[in-house]
């Protein structure tokens, strides 16, 4: 969620840096193209989270609690956002809308040991914790007693991340899917992610490629890729 809030600050302050008034047409059509994690920062810029996010990650309403400018603004940022107006489609690429298991198992447990934490979530949950004991759901508080939040962490399947998937996207958006083949259909995985996590019901495409997930240089995605961005070209033309 912190890294989320991150893209959408940077991209705001890119779009007035290279169009501060506003007027570029190009500034009011951008594509997102976002493989694996970056997909699920990605789902941030184009949904409205209401306060669905909060309630799966605390126990009480946020205005409830008393809290500094900072610490609110701080929750803000993270948990509560809207659609970025500016984007008209994204192109997700062997996303874990739903998590990997790869990372809840060993070699998550190994990772984890090595990422160092986030110091301002890590010391916001502590400071959350003890004001108000009990604020954090089951699973948010497993978390903060590991030390708090890293991203390793927040990619294996869990409450927070389901939730993410659930929010409806406001623009048309495809997905590119890989499939190693040692399973077919809904069974099968580009080697890291299961193709039931990277599936998003309201696709306007989806393309399975005989990947891994590093199917981000492969000719098949890359085609593909290139057929929706001419396919958005002329459908933003004719508008």
């Amino acid at each position: 969620m912190e890294s989320a809030a991150q893209l959408r600050e940077d991209l705001q302050a890119t779009e007035r840096l290279f169009d501060p008034q506003g007027i570029s047409i190009p500034s009011h059509h951008v594509v997102v193209i976002a493989h694996s994690m970056g997909g699920l920062l990605a789902h941030t810029l184009v949904s409205d989270s209401g306060d669905r996010l909060w309630n799966v990650f605390a126990t009480r309403p946020l205005n409830s609690l008393s809290l500094s400018t900072s610490e609110q603004d701080t929750i803000l940022q993270y948990f509560f956002f809207r659609h970025q107006a500016a984007i008209d489609r994204v192109i997700f690429l062997s996303v874990p809308h739903r998590g990997s298991r790869l990372a809840g198992g060993i070699l998550g447990s190994i990772g984890n040991r090595l990422i160092r934490h986030s110091r301002s979530p890590a010391q916001a949950m502590r400071t959350l914790a003890t004001q108000y004991p009990g604020i954090f759901s089951p699973y948010v508080a497993r978390v903060n007693a590991r030390g708090g939040p890293t991203g390793l962490f927040s990619l294996a399947p869990n409450p927070v991340l389901s939730c993410l998937a659930d929010l409806p996207i406001r623009v048309p958006f495809n997905s590119v899917i890989g499939n190693r083949g040692i399973d077919k259909g809904v069974d099968s995985s580009d080697g890291v992610v299961p193709y039931r996590s990277s599936h998003l019901e309201g696709a306007e495409s989806e393309k399975i490629v005989p990947a891994g997930h590093d199917l981000i240089s492969n000719p098949v995605t890359i085609a593909e890729i290139k057929r929706i961005l001419e396919e958005q070209s002329t459908a933003t033309a004719r508008r």
